[in-house]
């Protein structure tokens, strides 16, 4: 079994229902299957052969799902590039996957241009759009190919996507996924979350991130995927009406965004049955918020791109406000565990903690990564006695739900304290004039590291430093209340709508 075998099928057992919609194209499955049948055997027609690379430079499109869906059947294997990242950090993907073909939207031909002579493994440059220029047209290789299934042998171990990490703390790592691994991940949305036949999964979030892993998922159901090239609100909540979509993955960067954004009101979103976040934490007053505007149609997914999307999740039946403190508290933790993956929390020493303490995530599972692509050091580190460990501090209570605590790395050590960043963050968010707030470790003579606040506030409001402090320390031991606040405009925020809290540090 492969996800060849898996498109296959659906296509042709859903032959005549839309399965893809991307502006004002339309595919059903047979004609889905059909295009990437050509293009899969247009890419061997050039030479390319099973376990090549092949990187694509797109924004979301149906292109991007043809193309991820022919890599597949073709034996290739796909290395999607954050089209947000700049041309330097797609040059060293580029060279250090060993990419031999680069499939991109016209939209950014002119920084292809720019780097091809740059880049020496590259030898099929494909452009999707009628300003090809010099390079390869996408259109001409689907037009030009044969309709029947590809013939090229993929097996289940094969590896089907280099996926980059996003370099927070160094130089992007490729993790490796085989058709196992996707297939594992893709088994176990189906079994515990709701995906129906007639869903219409509306993809706004980057494809080459999470919301991508929830394609398979909707197409090996019948369902239908819809594309959105851009996160525009005004986009966003016009074809959510239009189109009547019932199901969105979104980063809570984006729910931030909808909750302010003063047009809401006017658009019928009752369509929606259920909102997938996750990506970065959630700040629980906000979260609250959401649920209060829009029901309990929320859910949480909790993954990384060594363990693909499905770790453990918090369903939407635990999104309400009406529970007592126990239900509240859930609400603030990511879930418990998918069925087919064993999690453990865990102390330095490897044996589990107690309900309440924190350690550090661990978990098996067939759809781990198989390691980092020409990094076994990394992997040795990454992978203990077939264990992944995350690197995500968390409790976990005596129902087995995880409440993650914060990110190892982002630990403060004050005074001789352990201080997680992520509790004061809720708190700061608790008050009613702030949108967003991060919290950093800076260096201070007397303490070591200090705890240092960064704040947006909320569009017309306005808040002291002193007045905030004083709120913290209504909710914070001493140690925790920050040393000092700045107040910005914008967080900053990494290609992947995560806070770039090393930035955060250097602000002085």
């Amino acid at each position: 079994m492969n996800i060849g075998t898996v498109i296959t099928k659906s296509c042709k057992h859903f032959a005549g229902k839309t399965a893809l919609v991307s502006g004002d194209k339309s595919y059903t499955y047979r004609e889905v299957n059909q295009r990437v049948n050509r293009l899969a055997n247009s890419l061997s027609g050039l030479s390319l052969q099973r376990g090549d690379r092949v990187a694509l430079l797109m924004r979301n499109c149906a292109e991007y799902i043809e193309t991820d869906f022919a890599l597949a059947k073709a034996g290739l294997v796909r290395v999607a590039l954050n089209f947000r990242l700049t041309a330097s950090d797609h040059r060293y993907i580029l060279e250090d996957s060993g990419a031999s073909a680069l499939i991109f939207e016209d939209y950014f031909s002119d920084m292809v241009f720019d780097l091809a002579p740059q880049l020496e493994a590259v030898k099929h440059y494909i452009c999707i759009g009628e300003q090809n220029g010099p390079f390869i047209a996408y259109e001409e290789l689907v037009n030009g190919g044969s309709a029947a299934e590809p013939q090229t042998m993929v097996l289940e171990e094969d590896l089907y996507t280099l996926m980059y990490t996003s370099g927070t703390s160094g130089k992007p790592k490729g993790v490796m996924h085989t058709h196992k691994s996707f297939l594992s991940m893709a088994e176990n949305l189906l079994l515990e979350r709701d995906v129906r036949r007639n869903d219409r999964m509306l993809h706004v979030a980057p494809l080459t991130h999470a919301s991508g892993s929830w394609v398979l998922p909707h197409f090996a159901r019948g369902a239908v995927n819809y594309t959105l090239s851009r996160f525009d609100l005004e986009l966003l909540l016009q074809t959510i009406q239009d189109h009547r979509i019932t199901t969105v993955m979104m980063v809570p960067t984006m729910i931030l965004r909808l909750l302010s954004y003063p047009g809401i009101d006017s658009y019928d979103l009752s369509s929606l049955r259920s909102v997938i976040y996750g990506g970065s934490p959630m700040p629980l007053e906000k979260l609250k918020e959401a649920v209060q505007r829009f029901g309990s149609i929320f859910s949480q997914n909790f993954g990384q791109t060594e363990a693909l999307t499905t770790i453990t999740y918090l369903p939407g039946e635990y999104h309400r406000l009406d529970g007592g403190p126990e239900e509240i508290k859930k609400l603030s933790s990511a879930g418990y565990p998918y069925l087919k993956v064993a999690v453990k929390v865990v102390k330095e020493d490897g044996s589990e903690v107690i309900p309440g303490e924190p350690g550090e995530i661990i978990l098996k599972s067939d759809h781990m990564m198989k390691g980092y692509w020409k990094n076994e050091h990394g992997t040795r580190e990454k992978i203990v006695d077939g264990w992944l460990y995350t690197g995500d501090v968390a409790t976990v209570d005596e129902e087995g739900f995880i409440c993650i605590v914060d990110r190892k790395n982002d630990l403060i050590i004050s005074g001789g304290f352990n201080i997680y960043p992520r509790e004061i963050e809720e708190v700061l968010h608790m008050h009613p004039s702030v949108n967003q707030a991060a919290v950093v470790g800076v260096p201070d003579d007397e303490w070591v590291e200090a705890v240092k606040a960064f704040v947006v506030l909320k569009k017309n409001h306005s808040l002291s430093e002193n007045e905030l402090k004083l709120f913290c320390r209504r909710h914070l031991a001493g140690i925790k209340v920050p040393k000092s606040i700045e107040f910005l405009e914008q967080l900053p925020l990494s290609p992947y709508g995560k806070v770039l809290k090393r930035e955060l540090k250097q602000i002085r």
